[in-house]
């Protein structure tokens, strides 16, 4: 088992550390199973074991926390995306500490280890009928623009 370590970029803050209960929560995020689709399709999720509670989901992997853990969420890759986790850490690392984006405080083998930000997300409120303020749509721009001021290229 592979322990999380902060990474070259991550931020100074409350930084993940390989800890007693760093591996409990690592043997938790092994039992997780989710299964990738192609053509950007969202994950299935099969198993999340108990005490984790799942946050969201994208194409790539799925967002879970721990409750006792309540700053954090993992994001766990599919089996099928892996090859995704490097490019998102870089990613993150660009980002650096950014009000618009989580941080990212390390990494493992199949998952990153970020801030967790309460709140649906856009995708949410669009299924579940929740009223976008306008503020909340210049936030976005206002990330993408940051997004790109780093040198990424933001498509969702």
């Amino acid at each position: 088992m592979t322990m999380l370590a902060p990474g070259p970029g991550t931020l100074p803050g409350p930084a993940w550390s390989p800890t007693p209960g760093a591996d409990v929560v690592e043997c938790l995020l092994e039992g997780i199973r989710i299964t990738a689709w192609a053509h950007n399709e969202p994950i299935t999720v099969e198993h999340i074991p108990e005490p984790l509670r799942f946050v969201g989901k994208g194409t790539d992997a799925i967002v879970v926390a721990h409750p006792g853990l309540p700053e954090l969420a993992f994001k766990v890759y599919a089996p099928q995306t892996i090859g995704c986790l490097a490019d998102e850490y870089e990613a993150y690392r660009r980002l650096g500490a950014s009000p618009y984006y989580a941080t990212c405080l390390g990494r493992g083998d199949f998952y990153l280890v970020l801030t967790y930000e309460p709140g649906p997300t856009l995708y949410d409120c669009l299924v579940q009928g929740i009223p976008i303020p306008a503020s909340a749509m210049a936030d976005v721009e206002a990330a993408r623009r940051y997004a790109r001021s780093v040198g990424l290229h933001p498509k969702d």
